[in-house]
């Protein structure tokens, strides 16, 4: 017979590691002149409960350049940093972004063979 209710809070405390991936966007784009910019990452990780609202990011996420190259966000582990209490062991694994600016093809065509 139950006479009365006591509310108490549990914490979600696990020994189990959560593993979230970061990978950071990754563009091609043909060389123009002009600066171009990639920007943001995405997030996955191998428990459903651990979200993008769990962790801080302290660094940029982005690439930007304008001459042909490759051009690295420069993400890293230590960027981003657990927040929350309920998981203890997180392990973060991060996969650079990226701006890759292709050389274009140029074609030089003459009027006639002399030298002016």
């Amino acid at each position: 017979l139950v006479t009365g209710v006591q509310t108490c809070a549990l914490p979600i405390s696990s020994d189990v590691e959560v593993v979230v991936t970061i990978t950071g966007k990754q563009e091609t784009v043909l060389y123009d002149g002009r600066e171009k910019t990639v920007r943001d990452y995405t997030v996955s990780s191998n428990n459903d409960l651990y979200t993008a609202d769990d962790f801080t990011f302290n660094g940029t996420a982005e690439a930007k350049g304008t001459d042909a190259g490759e051009y690295p966000m420069g993400l890293k582990e230590a960027d981003f940093q657990n927040t929350n209490s309920n998981f203890g062991k997180v392990k973060f694994v991060v996969n650079d972004g990226s701006l890759k600016i292709t050389r274009r093809n140029v074609t030089l065509t003459s009027g006639s063979g002399e030298k002016v």
